[in-house]
């Protein structure tokens, strides 16, 4: 849970503006990663598929926490299970086959640098 802290405690204070582009500029990361053999195989696709809808129901989550009367600790609180769910179902996805490729674990690498690195300061 301890990766999840840096992103977290500074989110409150950020516009809906920031949130959008930070989410867009990891979904074209993710998209440049899949493509770097120029091959999106079926299994990366899946991992960007949940993604990006894991991120797009993050995004809503935030801006109705964010228009909330939530204090600070119940905010991360609500964000951390958030993202720490977001890894749990990314990872299921990867290893739906019972293996987790080298391009398929680049995806997951980036995912877990962007919720740990801090989320909104992309």
């Amino acid at each position: 849970m301890y990766l999840y802290l840096n992103c977290i405690r500074n989110s409150m204070y950020r516009t809906r503006e920031k949130i959008d582009k930070s989410i867009k500029i990891l979904l074209e990361d993710l998209n440049n990663i899949a493509l770097e053999d120029e091959i999106i195989s079926d299994d990366e696709k899946a991992i960007l598929d949940k993604i990006n809808y894991e991120l797009h129901n993050l995004q809503t989550q935030i801006m109705q926490i964010l228009e909330s009367d939530l204090d600070d600790d119940e905010f991360h609180d609500i964000l951390k299970d958030t993202l720490h769910d977001i890894i749990v179902n990314v990872k299921i996805v990867a290893d739906a086959d019972g293996k987790i490729t080298e391009d398929e674990n680049k995806l997951l690498k980036r995912l877990q640098e962007f919720i740990s690195g801090g989320i909104y300061n992309e």
